[in-house]
This record gives C-alpha cells, structure tokens and sequence, in this order.
C-alpha cells in the first residue's frame, strides 16, 4: 500500500508475495540460491557470509551474536516445518530459540555451522504448474538429510501445523525415514499442572488430527498430498501414525516441562511410565531458562538415566536458581556411568548480571561430586562451566583431582572462563592435564600386521581409523546443492580424504606394518580459562609444562588472566617446546615488551602455532620488533597474529611489515588501533605487500593518521596493492580523510577482489 514496513511484521505469506518474488524473479531461482549467484543484495551478507556481527538487539533476541565471515548457507542441519499464516517475526524468533539451545553457540553468541531449511528460501517461489513438476519438490530427501525435522507448535493452545496438509506431511516423511521428529514450541505460560497441559494438548494437538479436513494455500497441493497417501498408507493408517507419533512427543514435551517446573513427582512418574526424551539436545536456555531447585535438578537426573539417546545437555540458571550441590551432585552421579552424553554445558546465562544471582551456582562441592564423575566417565567429550564465580580455585583444584584419577577419560574441550579461578587451582588442573598426556597404564605403542588382509574387510566402509571421503566447497557443499536441487555448477566442488585417527596410527601399503599409539589418559584439546586472576606464579609454569606434554592440546585461551611479563615467560617456554597448539589466546594480559620477546623467540622454534592473539597486551615499539623478526625467522606456521589495540607505534608496525613480508604462511594481520599516525608506519605495512603472495586479511583500523601525511600513506599502500590477486579485505575505519580513501579506493579497479571496508 505504498508503505514501508520491517520484514518482521507481515506475514511470512505476504513476505513470500512481497520480497521474495520479486527479489528472485529474475534469477528464477530459490532465496538462497539468488543470493549465491549475488541476484540478491543486502546490508548484512557478503559473499554468502556474514559482512558483520550482529550486535543485541530486539531482533536478535538482546543476544550480540558473532557471526562475521561465517557462511550464511550450508547443508541441511534442521528442516523447519512451519505455517504461512504465523508472522515472520514469530517464526524466526522461534529457530533462533532452537539455535541458541545448542551445544556450542553459548547460548545463541557463538557461531555454529548449524543450518535450518526453510521453505520460503529454499524453494522456488515464482513456478508456475503443478507441484510434482517442481525443480525442489524432493522435500523427502532433503529430510532424509536431515538431523531433525522441527514441528513447530504456535500458537501453543491451537497450533496451526496440525491443520495445514504440508506440516503433516513433512511430518510423516520424517517418521518413515527415522528422521528425528522434534516439537518446536513457543513459550508455554501456563501455571496449570503438567498432568493438565499434558491433556490440553492431547486433546488440541492429536486426538482431533485428520489429514482430510486440513488446509492448504493451494488446493492443488492439497490434492497432490492427499493422493500420494491414498496410494501408499491410506487416509487411515496416516491419521492413526501421526496420532501415534504426536502423542509420543507431546508426552516428551510434558517430561520436558515436568523437570523446568521443578515437578520431581510427575517426571518420576512419567519416566516409570516410560516416557523418556529421544532428542538429541537437551536444553534449558534462553526462554527455557532454568529457574531451578534440587528437585529440579534430581528430576533432570532421572531422565538422563533413562533418556539414551541425549547426547547433550545445556542448563542455564536464573538469577533466582535455589540449585545447591546436593542437586548437582545427584546430577553427577547420574552421569558417572552414561555412555551417551557427550556435551554437558552448566552455565550461567552468557548476559547474565552475575551480581544479581542469588543461587544456583557450581560451587566448591558441585566441583568436587563433578570431578568425581570425571574420573569414571568415559563419554563425555565437552565439559562448560563458564561464569560459574563461585566455583572458585577450590572447585578447580577438585576438577582437577578428578581427572588425574582418570584412566580413560573421553574430555577434549573444558571451559572455565569466569569461575574466579586462583593460580593454585590453575596449576592443579595444568599439572593434571600434562600427567593425562601419559598413555593408559603407561602402554607402548603397538605393532599390527595387515599383511595379507583386505582393508575393506578389516575396517568396514570408513577404512582404517576413520578415512573417508568429505566435500569442500567454494560455495554451497555438494550435499547441500542436492538437497536443494540447486542449478549451480559443480565445479566449485572438489573432493579430498580426510583421514581421521584419535590414535595417531600410521598406515602403510598392504602386507605393510601399523602402528598405534597408544591413547593418553586425559586427551584434552582444548582449555579455556579466560577472565580468572591466575597471576605469573606456579600457573603459569605449570600451563607451560603442560604445553610441552599435553600433544593433544591445540587450543589454550587465557584472555584477560592478570599474567604479565614472566608468566608469558614461562608459558613461551612451554611453547618453544609444544609440538600440537595451534591456537593461543593472551589478549588483555600486561605481557609488555619484554613478554611479545619471549614469545618471538618461542617462535622460532614451535612448529605448530598458527593463531597468536595478542589484542590489548600493552606492547609496543620493542615488542613489534620482536614478534617481526619472529615472523620471518621463525619455524612456526602463523596464519593469524592479532595485535589490536597495543601502542606499537610507527617503527613497531614497520617492523611487523617487514617481518610479514618473508612470512609465507601468515593470512591475517590486524594492527587495528596499534597508534600508527604516519606514512613510516603505512609504508612499513605495505612493503609486505609486495613480496606477500598469502596475506588476505589486513586490519588497520581506528589509526589516526596524521592528516599532512593521510594522502601519502594511501598512496603507498595503494601502491603496494597494485597487482595484488590475493588480499580480499583491507579495514581502513577510522584512518584516513575522505581525500586519502579516494586515492585508496581507486586501487580496486585493479584489484578486483578486494574489499575495502571503511
């Protein structure tokens, strides 16, 4: 009506007649696939990625979300079946609450390659004829491809799916292909009891389902579905299946809800009726958010016990959780023994006001009934307990003792950031970890013949320790192209093996010698202790031993942890002689100049480092020196070195310039906010760029250059840039004068792929 209004707010019909039609007439593709061939064009995507986090918001549920170059698209992970008739708004919030339930986005924060298949952009919009001709009407297959199939249930007291043709259908594909069936349901506010809900959607959601007198937008495709039932199952036996199977997930949705409520009587009784929870992912975020007491928690435990197909676990607490360490403990206990849970996250909110919580906290004694579970499991792969203050050095030192009693423990990622964690309780986990490294019973490696053997026969269908055959893609993955039935071409594919093996197994030509390694105790990959005050004593010592023998760990973050010049001292010493960390995190510690020496000269001899983060570390001119001289003499492969926000100055961004320019492995440079204020400084940078044929990334942003000199900075650099077929990002926010970026900016005339972000 010659108005203006946000997405958000129609819809998702009109959004459909309105946007995507429209957006997608000329490439007469689907959503998704116009955006990949750039027929579509937004503010917020580039080059089928993320051009920026998105910062919180009402629209992105008050949660800052790092998403920035991270793919838009990908192979269907979650196939979302869902009504026209719900608005847009109300639709996305709902796959946002889904994906911030995840395991491993820290509660929607964090990016996960996790990807929901929605109609609207999947399917071409403006075909024209009957279904069955359509070039995406294999719907089947793309579910049969699928993780789950998210139901969704909205309104929560008159749910339309259950009265739309297509939701049934969808649904029923799911069920005959053993695909998970998951009930995505809005928020439900009701203070009715669970026995009483549990009826009210029996009654609204199964007990009246009748294929027959669905709906649909077009009755053609309503005729089309009702024919392809008729001739495989029948009008009856499709009615009864999903009845049967409604009714499962609404009594595991109830379960659900018996353990938030805190209703230990009605789970009891639920799970002897043997009602159990068959999704994968269990959580208690966000809207679900856990307002939890110890009935609550030994609730939680009795499902787990039963529950095998869970395999991970997400609680967050409320400000006004009642939880103590009897629940926890309880919790622990049932997990000692589980073979099937293998992601346990028991967190505070990652925006919480921790000042504002009164309880629920993993304390000292939760920390111990935990390590005490950590010694016997053997499933558990990621453990979180990150903003858990008063978990404290105690709790630490008890997580610790626990996996030094280990034999064989499965832990590969541990999070501890904000736990007020002490350099006693740090040193205590760092040691436990280094003597984890140790093989189980201190084993030999051993020698097997496969002399003789066929390979296919001995290890099945994957090969030998796990090598298999994945797609990499310069756009869409090939599985995604044909879940989609996507028209791109398929030369963007191309194919390699990976060969996966936990025992470091070497493998020979047939009739030739494999040798397995034997497996460590605790075979940690990756440790998080960011923001705790772990200071330059013992920790820091002990985490350098650790980095010497811990082969399996490649990934250390230890931002913001009070360590200043000795303790990255001692931890460069650990560094020096680490033959598997690919990734270190030091930012917002006061290392200084002399600290960014020490770690250049460790350098010099790592052969494995390729991510240094070093943002915020107080260094500056000497210390840029160093780590330049380290980027071109040393051995170890950095593809990363950040360095945002120290005051190098002119002569240590030049020497970072240069150092770059020999590096032939290093891909990304910031030097954002570094005090660069003239042309030596620019010109330095740029130099690298001539002789640099693998740097795509470089940060200069928030450096003022002086404005007698901006001109000739930007031409330098422009210079440098001339010819360059490599670099595709160049920041320049906060740099130069409008005249300076003229000059800058003319250089992508030549360069084509470069980008250059003001």
């Amino acid at each position: 009506q010659g108005k203006k209004v946000p997405l958000g707010e129609l819809l998702v019909s009109d959004v459909v007649q309105h946007y995507i039609k429209s957006a997608t007439a000329t490439a007469n593709c689907d959503y998704v696939q116009a955006l990949a061939r750039k027929f579509v064009r937004n503010a917020w995507s580039r080059e089928g990625k993320f051009r920026e986090d998105m910062a919180a918001s009402a629209t992105t549920l008050n949660i800052e979300r790092v998403c920035k170059d991270q793919p838009l698209y990908g192979p269907t992970t979650y196939f979302v079946s869902h009504c026209w008739s719900y608005k847009l708004k109300d639709l996305i919030n709902l796959v946002m609450r889904h994906y911030d339930s995840q395991p491993g986005t820290a509660g929607g924060s964090t990016y996960q390659p996790l990807y929901y298949w929605l109609d609207i952009f999947a399917v071409q919009q403006n075909f024209k004829g009957d279904f069955k001709d359509h070039p995406d009407s294999d719907f089947p297959g793309v579910i049969r491809n699928a993780q789950a199939v998210l139901f969704t249930i909205m309104p929560w007291r008159a749910p339309l799916c259950v009265e739309r043709v297509w939701c049934l259908f969808e649904a029923l594909q799911a069920v005959s292909a053993h695909v998970e069936l998951e009930l995505l349901v809005e928020e439900i506010q009701s203070n009715q009891t669970v026995d009483k809900l549990q009826s009210v959607f029996v009654k609204v959601v199964v007990d009246n389902l009748d294929i027959r007198k669905c709906k649909s937008t077009v009755a053609s495709d309503k005729k089309y579905i009702l024919g392809q039932v008729e001739q495989s199952l029948g009008i009856e036996r499709f009615n009864q299946i999903m009845q049967d199977s409604l009714r499962r997930k609404v009594m595991e949705v109830m379960l659900i809800s018996a353990v938030q409520k805190n209703d230990l009587d009605s789970t009891t009784k639920m799970v002897k009726a043997g009602v159990r929870v068959t999704q994968r992912v269990l959580a208690f975020s966000g809207y679900t958010q856990f307002d939890t007491d110890d009935k609550g928690l030994k609730a939680l435990a009795e499902v787990i016990k039963i529950s095998t197909s869970v395999q991970a676990v997400t609680l967050h607490t409320t400000t006004t959780s009642k939880a103590t360490h009897e629940g926890y403990a309880t919790l622990a206990a049932a997990l000692k023994n589980n073979n099937s849970v293998t992601d346990l996250s028991l967190c505070k909110g990652p925006r919480e006001d921790l000042k504002k919580h009164e309880g629920g906290w993993v304390g000292p004694k939760a920390g111990a009934a935990l390590g005490e579970m950590l010694a016997l499991n053997t499933a558990l792969k990621r453990l979180d307990l990150s903003r858990n203050i008063k978990l404290t050095g105690q709790g630490v030192a008890n997580i610790a003792k626990g996996l030094s009693a280990a034999n064989s423990s499965g832990l590969q990622e541990l999070f501890l950031s904000e736990v007020s964690a002490d350099n006693k309780g740090v040193a205590a986990l760092a040691d436990a970890i280094a003597a984890g490294a140790t093989p189980v019973g201190g084993s030999k490696p051993t020698v097997n013949s496969l002399s003789g053997n066929s390979l296919g026969a001995a290890f099945g269908d994957k090969g030998p320790h796990g090598i298999t055959a994945s797609a990499s893609f310069g756009g869409m993955p090939s599985s995604f192209m044909r879940s989609t039935g996507s028209t791109l071409g398929s030369g963007a594919f191309s194919s390699f093996a990976g060969v996966s093996s936990s025992s470091g197994s070497m493998l020979g030509r047939r009739g030739s010698v494999v040798m397995s390694a034997p497996k460590p105790r605790v075979p940690l990959q990756r440790l998080v202790l960011s923001n705790n005050s772990i200071g330059d004593g013992d920790a820091c010592k002990s985490l350098g031993s650790m980095l010497s023998k811990a082969g399996t760990l490649t990934r250390l973050d230890l931002r913001g942890c009070d360590i200043g010049s000795a303790g990255a001292a001692s931890l460069a010493d650990g560094l020096a002689a680490s033959s598997g960390i690919t990734h270190l995190d030091l930012s917002s510690n006061k290392i200084g100049d002399e600290g960014a020496a020490a770690l250049a000269t460790a350098l010099k001899k790592n052969r494995s480092l390729q991510v240094l983060e070093l943002e915020g570390c107080e260094i500056k001119g000497p210390g840029g020196s160093s780590l330049g001289q380290s980027l071109s003499a040393g051995s170890a492969p950095l593809k990363e070195l950040v360095l945002y926000g120290n005051s190098l100055g002119d002569t240590g961004a030049a020497a970072i310039g240069a150092g770059a320019r020999g590096s032939t492995t290093l891909r990304r440079l910031d030097l954002g906010k570094c005090s660069i204020t003239g042309k030596e400084g620019i010109a330095g940078v740029a130099a690298a760029l001539h002789h640099n044929k693998v740097l795509r990334e470089l940060d200069l942003r928030e450096n003022s250059i002086k404005s007698a000199e901006g001109t000739d900075a930007a031409k330098s650099l422009a210079d440098a840039l001339q010819g360059n077929a490599v670099i595709n990002k160049l920041y320049i926010g906060g740099v130069f004068s409008d005249q300076a970026c003229a000059v800058l900016l003319k250089v992508q005339d030549s360069c084509k792929q470069l980008d250059i972000i003001r």
